[in-house]
């Protein structure tokens, strides 16, 4: 109707002339209605996405101008090529692994760090994850314990424990802090680990004393992380 109303085919009665008008009985001029590729018709508010507004990625999705919709895996590929994470950061692949930029990684027991916004005390609260060589190492996860919020926990000390079809092994915390939250979804869905160790994989999150000096330890730069995976898969080999 004029309100900008879209007229369901029910509502609307189409006369001989080709003409449509609504229970009201106002003509619905073709000016007013578009056709989309659905085969649907919208009024001029154009309440509905367009085709012209909808974006169309390489995955097949499509999705509005404020892109609402979420990416089929845990990352984004733009026009450019480029790869992001869920958290936005840019993926580079390395030999066919991927290491998000911007994350803080710990070479000794390949775990990724993300800081985000610190707590009502001012210590940086650091989200800890396995990375993607870590993930491949370990195998199928099959069970993740991880410990209580609210625990204290120096750097070194345990966090809880990944079982695997290869192995057990320690998730040790690389920052001294407070744990204030876990991932409790990953302990009811430990697969996620391996299909989305940078997203929904993640392990604890840990509000840090001294973010600033242990933080010294990791790598970040782009050109030291790939020297480090290189090295990596070096000495142990791809265990694809």
């Amino acid at each position: 109707s004029e309100a900008g109303e879209a007229q369901p085919e029910a509502s609307r009665t189409k006369y001989g002339d080709g003409s449509e008008r609504s229970e009201a009985g106002e003509a619905q001029p073709e000016a007013s209605r578009t056709k989309y590729g659905d085969g649907s018709e919208r009024s001029e508010a154009g309440e509905a996405q367009p085709e012209a507004s909808r974006t169309k990625y390489g995955d097949g999705s499509e999705r509005s101008e404020a892109g609402e919709a979420q990416p089929e895996a845990s990352r984004t590929k733009y026009g450019d090529g480029a790869e992001r994470s869920e958290a936005g950061e840019q993926v580079s692949r390395i030999e066919g692994h991927e290491f998000p930029e911007g994350l803080w990684y710990q070479a000794a027991e390949h775990l990724w760090l993300r800081p985000g916004e610190p707590d009502g005390s001012g210590r940086q609260v650091v989200t800890v994850g396995l990375d993607a060589l870590g993930a491949l190492a370990l195998g199928e996860v099959v069970y993740v314990q991880l410990v209580e919020r609210g625990l204290d926990v120096r750097a070194g000390q345990p966090l809880g424990s990944l079982e695997a079809e290869k192995m057990v092994r320690p998730v040790l915390a690389p920052v001294s802090g407070t744990v204030v939250e876990v991932n409790d979804e990953l302990q009811a869905a430990p697969r996620r680990l391996n299909t989305e160790p940078y997203g929904g994989g993640w392990l604890v999150r840990i509000a840090a004393g001294a973010w600033d000096l242990e933080s010294t330890g990791f790598l970040q730069a782009a050109a030291e992380v790939e020297a480090w995976v290189r090295q990596e898969l070096s000495e142990h080999g791809d265990r694809r």
